[in-house]
């Protein structure tokens, strides 16, 4: 099916080995759990389809360039920017894929044609889930995005998020409380679970405890593919090789396929990928394994500094703004050349067994008690949120004071003080109106920011 849119810390690794292996040896151990535990989280949450499999096949896509200006008085002429060239490749259950290159290398733009997000321009390829071609209506049902500012509610704890967000997609109380006490254990989010979100006014999670709560409510959904944009940024180092390690070990356990743009990961971080794409001027410099990009490079001319984070290193290498532009041409066309000379028949794969153009939606909850839940969750937020109507409250009665001391002659029963009343009811009425307006969309963002 072709997919049409019309609108558009720095680690030290001496060699690769040792590296390798220490991150291995980190990443075993970041989801400390115990084997029960695991097989519990299996059964509730991971995908028992082996073949899955999510394929992408030469993506592309243009936008117009209306940016020429008018020469001896001709109209400015409309040409077509190439954003994207002939992305091709897939990625397999269990598998991550993590999408490297420079600021626009089309990182972002290949990750919103992945969503079916991309706007402001026209996309062309296919995308197919287990052989499906890959529509809203599945992707809705088998996918999840995270965006980069993923919102959670700062007064709800990550008990609460997580139940009201189960509370949607299932109506039997003990299975709710179930799979979210499993997701609290293995997220690593038990010790935090009664803790409220917070923001910028009150102290509550870390940064990447935040990360991984997100994380937590999409697997409610039990996608095939999940999403995430930059989901080390605003993290420091050493929580950005947490997370990362952490989405690693997810996708084998759930037995998912996760997909991930990342800027400038750790030496650790960049061998825990299954799979690494590097991009350029909106085409391939190279798609594979962690572990044979250094091997690649040094095939084609590059060899690595010793004492290099090589996430760095083949970063500088295709960014046209600090290096030869015609160096960065010949990487993507040895790329090309390769991809080329290294075609071959795929192997055999056993059919899918996962339908996903349906979904079991038995035990899935009715409208009514979805919109129970949601008048819950927000009645709770109402009580702890001051900003939503205590806060307001004072605004208002301090504006109400404020307006009638300047229309304090309107009292008077007198023609001329009509104007002035009526004036004085619109400024009682309108800001209060429109104050709420904003503070039903601030707390509703996730209709936005969460693309289900």
């Amino acid at each position: 099916m072709g997919v049409e849119h019309k609108s558009q810390d720095k680690s030290v690794a001496v060699n690769k080995d040792p590296i390798k292996s220490k991150t291995d040896q980190q990443h075993s151990s970041f989801i400390d759990v115990t084997a029960d535990l695991r097989t519990q989280f299996a059964h509730e949450f991971a995908n028992p389809d082996a073949n899955a499999e999510f394929v992408y096949k030469d993506l592309s896509f243009e936008v117009t360039d209306k940016s020429k200006k008018k020469v001896d008085g001709d109209q400015p002429k409309s040409t077509k920017k190439q954003i994207l060239q002939n992305i091709s490749g897939s990625i397999k259950a269990g598998e991550m894929l993590a999408i490297l290159g420079p600021s626009g290398a089309g990182k972002t733009t290949l990750l919103n044609m992945f969503t079916l997000e991309a706007s402001a321009g026209t996309g062309y390829g296919s995308l197919t889930l287990n052989g499906t071609p890959l529509k809203r209506e599945n992707f809705v049902r088998n996918c999840y995005y995270v965006p980069q500012e993923f919102s959670l509610y700062a007064f709800l704890t990550p008990r609460e998020t997580l139940t009201y967000a189960a509370s949607l997609f299932s109506k039997d109380t003990q299975h709710i409380e179930r799979r979210v006490n499993t997701l609290l254990n293995v997220m690593g989010l038990e010790s935090c679970a009664d803790t409220r979100v917070g923001n910028a006014f009150f102290q509550g999670l870390s940064g990447g405890q935040k990360k991984r709560l997100s994380v937590a409510v999409a697997l409610l959904s039990q996608p095939l593919v999940l999403f995430l944009d930059e989901p080390t940024s605003g993290l420091d180092a050493a929580a950005a090789a947490g997370i990362m390690q952490f989405l690693r070990d997810l996708a084998s356990m759930a037995n998912i396929m996760i997909v991930c743009t990342i800027h400038q990961p750790s030496t650790d971080v960049f061998y825990a990928f299954d799979k690494v794409m590097l991009m350029a001027n909106g085409q391939l410099a190279y798609l594979g394994s962690a572990d044979h990009v250094v091997p690649y490079f040094k095939s084609i001319g590059h060899v690595m500094p010793q004492n290099s984070n090589p996430a760095e290193w083949i970063l500088d290498l295709v960014n046209d703004e600090f290096t030869s532009p015609l160096q960065v041409q010949n990487i993507l066309s040895s790329w090309s050349h390769h991809k080329q000379q290294s075609q071959q028949q795929p192997i055999a794969r056993a059919p899918s067994t996962r339908d996903v153009s349906n979904k079991d939606t038995k035990n899935h909850p009715g409208f009514g008690s979805q919109m129970w839940t949601l008048i819950k969750r927000h009645s709770l937020l109402i009580a702890r949120d001051p900003t939503l109507y205590s806060g307001r409250m004072i605004i208002f009665m301090i504006m109400a004071i404020f307006f009638s001391i300047i229309y304090i002659d309107q009292r008077k029963r007198e023609q001329e003080q009509v104007l002035n009343k009526m004036w004085l009811t619109l400024w009682y009425v309108g800001p209060a109106a429109s104050l709420a307006v904003i503070a039903v969309y601030a707390t509703n963002l996730e209709f936005k920011s969460v693309k289900l």
